[in-house]
């Protein structure tokens, strides 16, 4: 069990003690001793970007927007200030599949009211990007037209920058595969893009994303080099296996 403490702009500065009490059935109860100490600083928001994949692997009995709530609201709990969002659906065709027109349809958009869903707990911020899922980026038929749309309503929600998640972990034997659609999205300047990779791709393919989410026990300097060359902003990924 986690004991979890927590403060408000209320809770005078001081020692609070206390005791907790463990009971278990047919052994003695366990007295735990606290003393909390409350310090008379109050320390600002992080304007890093520190989450979590969404969404979660779930039964589909805790499926849902009221369950998507309570998520972020323990992720708020846990110090985070990101998610991804997903389903993102920028490609949406008409019925004539011939024409595969694309649209967006933000007034029934599923990212949208996840979106809402996270400002309204206080998990997303305007100064902090988030990333944008969507396994159907390769299909949409015009990049810019979809970018400079995707920004205005950005702007008109105040929803925090939408970095536009790539092929997921590219291997470095894809480069011939992936280089035609990564370089449509890279040659638009109003949509940054990203994706989690090792350090191979980040090499090979690098310069066709913005963002490198390399593995924390793959960053090294010569990484680093690499993409303040190329103008591209490294984060990292813990991996931990439940």
């Amino acid at each position: 069990f986690w004991l979890v403490f927590r403060t408000d702009e209320s809770t005078k500065s001081g020692d609070y003690r206390g005791s907790i009490r463990v009971d278990v059935e047919g052994k003695p109860s366990t007295i735990l001793e606290l003393v909390v100490s409350v310090r008379p600083i109050t320390l600002p928001r992080p304007n890093i970007a520190f989450g979590m994949f969404h969404p979660p692997r779930l039964p589909g009995h805790l499926r849902g927007e009221t369950y998507d709530r309570m998520y972020f609201e323990d992720m708020v709990a846990h110090g985070m200030t990101t998610c991804t969002v997903a389903p993102g659906q920028l490609a949406e065709f008409t019925e004539n599949t011939e024409r595969r027109e694309g649209r967006i349809r933000y007034d029934s958009w599923p990212a949208g009211r996840m979106l809402q869903q996270m400002k309204e707990v206080g998990l997303v911020h305007s100064d902090i990007p988030t990333l944008l899922l969507d396994g159907r980026v390769n299909e949409v038929p015009d990049p810019v037209a979809t970018a400079a749309n995707l920004r205005k309503q950005i702007q008109n929600h105040d929803w925090p920058e939408l970095l536009l998640y790539m092929h997921d972990e590219p291997g470095w034997r894809q480069f011939e595969e992936l280089t035609p659609y990564l370089t449509r999205w890279k040659k638009v300047p109003q949509i940054r893009t990203v994706t989690a990779m090792n350090s191979q791709p980040s090499y090979g393919l690098g310069y066709l994303h913005d963002v490198w989410i390399v593995r924390n026990d793959e960053i090294t300097p010569e990484l680093l080099r690499e993409s303040q060359r190329l103008g591209a902003e490294v984060w990292t990924l813990s991996l931990i296996h439940m």
